[in-house]
């Protein structure tokens, strides 16, 4: 996959530029809505994926969840701790080729799809954005 093509599916995340960025970030805080941002660039494999996703995730202790999808995926479903009138997943891409990584972009995206379902039956948002 080229660094122009998307990264996710356009019916999960919402693409940005990167001049949209602070624009964004102050939508987000005006409307209560947590920003979990995730640099993807130099990211090298799962276990790296997950270490990024627990300290974007701001835990207040040491994360809660181990460096696999099942895991991940409960501590998405899991923000109690983190009151927000909603979660907004920002992943930069920027410099980020999932070439060598394709199959972390499926499974994650799984496990994007099954959180957003999960909030959008607590009456809670949760967009994944992704800035290329």
């Amino acid at each position: 996959m080229s660094l122009h093509a998307s990264l996710f599916p356009g019916d999960l995340a919402v693409r940005i530029d990167a001049d949209e960025l602070p624009r964004l970030h102050d939508d987000l805080e005006r409307n209560g809505l947590a920003c979990i941002d995730i640099a993807l660039k130099g990211c090298r494999d799962k276990a790296e994926l997950m270490a990024r996703m627990a300290t974007a995730m701001r835990y207040p202790e040491p994360p809660p969840f181990g460096a696999n999808w099942d895991a991940l995926a409960d501590a998405l479903r899991d923000l109690g701790w983190w009151p927000a009138n909603g979660y907004a997943l920002v992943f930069d891409a920027r410099g980020f080729s999932d070439d060598a990584h394709a199959p972390l972009i499926p499974r994650l995206t799984d496990v994007l799809r099954d959180a957003r379902a999960f909030w959008q039956e607590e009456d809670t948002a949760f967009v994944p954005f992704f800035l290329q």
